[in-house]
């Protein structure tokens, strides 16, 4: 990529009844989070995981020369997995998350994963959040969620 250096524009968010000098500043463009590079001890492991479970398309994957693989899902998100011999996922709070469009689909799910073999090693079952968290091969912390809009 060419490196471009734009300037950050800001819009002041103007709130009725309250002094202008107070408002906070906010960026005027958007931002959204499109892929998530991985490092996995074997690809194609790691690609029939996501694909089965995630809707990742292998018929999306791309294979660059430092041995990246890059495979898509229907909401454009890729994920980049990259070769490494460990590939050890830090233990704790570190992960990453697919949301669900109901609460039942996020059990169903969860059910079928935990039958399948894959480590389900927490969920959550509240009004405002269903969840789960599972291990993906090498062991990254994935949570599938609901919750209200």
């Amino acid at each position: 990529m060419v490196g471009v250096c734009r300037s950050l524009s800001t819009d002041l968010v103007a709130t009725p009844g309250v002094d202008s000098s107070t408002a906070t500043r906010q960026p005027s463009y958007l931002v959204h989070l499109r892929h998530l590079g991985l490092p996995v001890r074997d690809y194609e492991r790691s690609l029939r995981f996501y694909a089965t479970y995630f809707g990742f398309d292998p018929a999306t994957a791309q294979s660059y020369s430092d041995g990246t693989m890059i495979v898509r899902n229907a909401d454009r998100f890729d994920l980049a997995l990259h070769p490494a011999t460990e590939a050890a996922a830090p233990a704790g709070f570190l992960h990453f998350g697919f949301a669900m469009a109901d609460a039942e689909s996020v059990r169903a799910l969860g059910d079928r994963m935990e039958r399948d073999g894959v480590p389900v090693v927490e969920r959550d079952d509240e009004p405002d959040l269903v969840s789960f968290k599972c291990l993906d091969p090498d062991g990254w912390r994935v949570e599938v969620y609901w919750e209200p809009a």
